[in-house]
């Protein structure tokens, strides 16, 4: 939670890459995952970071559904 970035409307816009790289290493070695595996790791992380955004902008909508 406290590695996001919002809008000022309170969206959220994405993770901050820069702080979530140390507790991805951290896991990566408490996982066993190789250096070059971490990669696919990140990528998976991208794809639920889209995924909640998304969901985060649907549940909004259905909120105010006048708008």
């Amino acid at each position: 939670m406290t590695q996001w970035s919002y809008a000022a409307s309170g969206i959220p816009t994405g993770l901050r890459y820069a702080d979530c790289q140390i507790p991805l290493r951290q896991f990566g070695r408490t996982h066993g995952i190789s250096a070059a595996d971490m990669r696919a790791v990140f990528e998976g992380v991208q794809v639920i970071e889209r995924a909640y955004v998304a969901a985060h902008i649907e549940l909004q909508a259905q909120a105010r559904p006048d708008e």
